[in-house]
């Protein structure tokens, strides 16, 4: 939701908290679209610079665009937003430790603690990354994540690359598909 209307699925509302040095001159994206713009139903005439929006302001902001840049010696395989922690079915796991012959009772803080997982929306795999295994299909098939399956796959049907788990082909065109991600393996 933006303005009170929902937003194009590419579009994500975002607050300024922080202008880089050196960015203030950068554009809005939005400045001059008549519903995406920084105040209801007043379009800028021309482009509006960061550096001239107030800290803690709400703008619309391309889902593609956000993301880390990578650093220095690590493998950029994707870049997404991150919406929220992926909560383990504590009940399950319960169900699962009360089978067991052998009790293994902390299941769900373990699980926590070494495979913690986060939502991820408008997953884009880098350039030539596209081939690549999705890391998180493993998540699915656990018993702690596999509820998530049915919220973010109507067909059950876990993608296999970082192409099918990819919310789009174009940096353009992104949209908030869900998807697990390990948080062990986010960097900010």
């Amino acid at each position: 939701m933006f303005h009170g209307v929902d937003a194009p699925a590419t579009v994500s509302t975002v607050l300024i908290s922080k202008i880089e040095s050196g960015c203030e001159q950068a554009s809005s994206p939005f400045g001059t679209d008549a519903q995406l713009c920084l105040e209801k139903g007043y379009p800028s005439a021309t482009l509006v610079a960061l550096g001239l929006i107030a800290l803690g302001y709400r703008v619309a902001w391309p889902v593609a665009s956000i993301g880390p840049p990578a650093e220095q010696g690590s493998i950029l395989l994707a870049t997404a937003c991150m919406w929220r922690v992926a909560k383990p079915a504590s009940q399950a796991l319960a169900a699962r430790e009360a089978e067991s012959l052998v009790q293994e009772e902390g299941q769900g803080a373990l699980v926590l603690a070494e495979k913690p997982a986060v939502e991820l929306f408008g997953l884009l795999c880098a350039e030539g990354r596209g081939e690549a295994d999705y890391p998180s299909v493993s998540f699915y098939e656990s018993t702690a994540y596999d509820s998530y399956r049915k919220k973010h796959f109507l067909d059950f049907i876990v993608p296999k690359t970082l192409a099918d788990a990819s919310a789009s082909k174009s940096v353009d065109v992104a949209e908030r598909v869900l998807v697990l991600w390990n948080a062990l393996f986010i960097e900010e």
